[in-house]
């Protein structure tokens, strides 16, 4: 088991026991947590700045996620417009990612922006790796079913993940304290945790007889993906039918041992959270013979519903493309935050590239700039958008929250030398192309004559053949350097539909040994071309 956890000196692994005889070690488990602390004692240091006191009298976290366009869907007290913050102790508050790629992408990091912002008020905030539920595959939105991961691929997935949040984790309290936006000073705790530290230690057998008994077929049945899956996709296994119930499994053992109250999660996963609020109650009744399940904390006797304690979920919006698809691995559009998958000069000029119209948006959900900054820069880009003022901000911030505030500067001043000059029609050459990765050395007799879609494909450029062809038909691959008229201001012509199958031509080659080309909005490559050695 990893576990990985800021402000917490030192966590022991549990030892197994039963359900019952969990259920009274609570008491004992709830005086050993740190996580209990009181608002005034949270708020004390941020209350010093007057301004940050105000906005904090007036402000839950509730509202600093809608004032930022990231909640969706609210369920329970907090649909009902009641705050959390006022009980005597924050509840913990989860989102979770399964390992189904080595890398988080850009749309995994919306859910987590919000258990960010939790977690600077003062919420217990846990991050779970589903190395367990990954097993199975989440088969929510999709008409075909996951590609079975070997044992090996997954465990180094999970340790890939769990290593993006821990510093997205520490690099939060770097920016919080950057802006002066910490709302609690004290009682602050993150977890990381791989959901299968738990679920290996229960029987199949143990969960049909608890969390199985309080499900019916007739509403399962009746969900969207089932529906989706069985009518328009390649039908349902019984694993993947069963997928809820063990994401259900994972907030059950985390409510009632670890008092994690609230689950977030992207708009298609709501159905996967009622189920778990559901199966929580279920849990609660079956296990409380007394009437009460946390002992001091939850009351559940009859005729009290016990709202402050009830299992609460939040869903935030998708992050869609212009088109409105999902971002994600299955969408074949993911932009990754590993740097050997995406670099780090690539995901920077991903957030350069954004629209207009989208900017102010994505700056309030995945920056921590105040929003009035926010509305600020708005009003100056809306001066000079050629200068894409509030795009550079949101790269940078981005950046600096997922690689840190050194590669942040690193890949600003790279991208703006490489593009500041060079897109206003300059010349490119191998210097250009010294320091930076996108350069790629390649024979010259396999680029001249060569299908350019293979050539991209075999520089690693492009992930297959197929993609680079319909990159090309989508006109999404620039060429630089044409001299015929064709090109537009900045140098490069936009390849067609018409030339999906062309091959490099030797006129294209800049100085007899540079090729340039513009890979989506403002991804440029280079190819080396070099001459081949005698045998």
């Amino acid at each position: 088991m990893r576990l990985l956890a800021s402000r917490v000196s030192s966590v022991q692994q549990k030892a197994f026991v039963c359900w019952r005889c969990s259920l009274r070690r609570n008491a004992n488990l709830a005086r050993r947590r740190t996580l209990t602390h009181s608002v005034d004692q949270s708020r004390r240091k941020y209350w010093e700045n007057e301004k940050n006191r105000k906005y904090a009298e007036q402000h839950t976290v509730l509202d600093v996620l809608e004032e930022r366009g990231l909640i969706n869907q609210l369920t329970g007290i907090l649909a009902k417009g009641k705050s959390t913050e006022n009980t005597e102790r924050r509840p913990g508050v989860y989102c979770g990612v399964d390992p189904t790629a080595v890398s988080m992408h850009v749309g995994h990091l919306v859910p987590y922006m919000a258990l960010f912002w939790m977690y600077l008020y003062g919420y217990p905030s846990y991050a779970i790796v589903g190395d367990a539920t990954s097993q199975i595959g989440d088969p929510t939105g999709r008409t075909t079913s996951r590609e079975t991961l070997k044992s090996d691929a997954r465990e180094s997935n999970a340790s890939n993940i769990l290593q993006q949040l821990e510093r997205m984790f520490g690099n939060v309290d770097k920016i919080a304290a950057k802006h002066n936006i910490r709302v609690a000073s004290s009682g602050m705790t993150w977890m990381i945790r791989r959901n299968l530290e738990w679920t290996e230690k229960v029987s199949w057998l143990t969960v049909l007889k608890t969390l199985g008994t309080g499900f019916r077929l007739g509403p399962m049945l009746s969900r969207d993906t089932v529906k989706l899956k069985m009518e328009k996709g390649d039908g349902m296994s019984f694993a993947e039918f069963s997928y809820p119930l063990l994401q259900a499994y994972d907030w059950w053992h985390l409510y009632h041992l670890e008092y994690v109250q609230i689950q977030i999660g992207g708009s298609d996963q709501f159905g996967n959270i009622v189920t778990g609020i559901d199966a929580i109650q279920h849990m609660m009744k079956m296990y409380s013979n007394d009437g009460t399940v946390h002992n001091q904390s939850i009351n559940l006797r009859a005729g009290n519903e016990a709202p402050m304690y009830e299992p609460l979920g939040l869903t935030v919006p998708l992050l869609t493309t212009a088109s409105g698809a999902k971002f994600g691995k299955s969408a074949g559009n993911a932009i990754w935050l590993d740097k050997d998958m995406t670099s780090v000069f690539d995901l920077y000029g991903y957030f350069v590239s954004t629209p207009d119209a989208d900017v102010e948006r994505l700056l309030k959900f995945f920056t921590f700039l105040p929003l009035d900054t926010i509305a600020a820069v708005i009003r100056e880009h809306n001066g000079d958008p050629s200068k894409r003022v509030a795009q550079h901000l949101l790269a940078q911030n981005f950046v600096e929250l997922v690689h840190g505030k050194e590669e942040a500067a690193a890949a600003e001043a790279q991208h703006r030398a490489a593009f500041a000059k060079l897109l206003d029609g300059s010349h490119f050459s191998i210097q250009t192309f010294r320091d930076r990765e996108d350069i790629v050395s390649l024979p010259r007799s396999d680029v001249v004559g060569q299908p350019l879609a293979k050539v991209l494909h075999v520089a690693g450029f492009i992930e297959s053949r197929s993609k680079a062809q319909n990159l090309l038909e989508q006109s999404g691959i620039r060429l630089f350097g044409r001299t015929d008229g064709s090109a537009d201001s900045t140098g490069f012509k936009k390849l067609g539909s018409k030339d999906k199958f062309i091959s490099i031509q030797h006129d294209w080659i800049l100085d007899g040994n540079l090729l340039v080309f513009k890979i989506g909005k403002n991804k440029i490559v280079a190819i080396q071309v070099t001459e081949e050695m005698d045998n």
